[in-house]
């Protein structure tokens, strides 16, 4: 958890010790049967597909049979598949068709998974549509902003569509808890921006999630300040 974090922030700096480690990991639960190992092992190949580039193609590969894969596996190869083949179709077309909720739930974190940051813009220019379900908009926004490619597309989406999340979430408290969640990611390296918009912009039912949101920015930006986001300073694990 720690390191999948630290990549939404720090993705130049934590991207070697993130594949190390994942791949580290894969390579214990490779063969155990257990539950608790294969659960654990779509979580660690669902991380690695976001920070390795060999093994997200090579698990993309498992796509076209998709439907024989272990259900525990099926979101990192979904979000493999986009993030290596950055077809976007395929994916929304898949998230529209599947009549469970966990395989909308699968595809819906695909859409949030591109490289390319104009996928992701396009996946959220269909919040406001039919095409997405507003019950997802929350995990959509949730899944873009802990992508570190698509942070510009992330906040320039939120502050263009403010006020028709502010509606949808009219009467809950659950726009407060996203701005809470999301601030601290998609306001990396625009704090100042922020505080412009929401002092032009008064959302007083998320005024609270708004200032945690932005508490959080501060110590995310002043820890990125420390590190160094560079190619040359990175965070090392060590070798087990």
């Amino acid at each position: 958890d720690q390191l999948a974090s630290l990549y939404a922030l720090a993705p130049k700096a934590i991207a070697e010790a993130s594949k190390k480690f994942h791949r580290a990991q894969l390579k214990i639960l490779a063969n155990k049967t257990d539950e608790n190992s294969v659960l654990l092992r779509g979580v660690m190949s669902g991380r690695l597909v976001l920070v390795d580039e060999d093994y997200a193609r090579e698990t993309a590969t498992k796509f076209k049979d998709y439907e024989k894969a272990e259900p525990d596996m099926k979101a990192a190869i979904v979000a493999a598949y986009a993030r290596s083949k950055g077809d976007f179709d395929t994916v929304i077309k898949n998230y529209k068709s599947r009549s469970s909720e966990e395989e909308k739930t699968r595809f819906l974190g695909g859409l949030v998974s591109y490289k390319d940051s104009s996928l992701v813009s396009r996946a959220l220019g269909l919040a406001g549509s039919e095409e997405i379900r507003k019950q997802h908009v929350q995990s959509l926004l949730l899944g873009a902003s802990r992508n570190p490619d698509a942070r510009d597309a992330t906040w320039s989406w939120v502050s263009k569509n403010i006020d028709w999340l502010r509606k949808i979430y009219e009467g809950v408290g659950t726009l407060s808890r996203l701005l809470t969640a999301t601030i601290p990611l998609f306001g990396i390296g625009r704090a100042e921006e922020l505080k412009r918009f929401f002092a032009t912009n008064k959302i007083t039912e998320a005024g609270m999630g708004i200032e945690a949101g932005m508490e959080r920015l501060k110590i995310n930006e002043d820890f990125l300040r420390r590190v160094g986001e560079t190619e040359q300073q990175v965070i090392q694990v060590p070798e087990r």
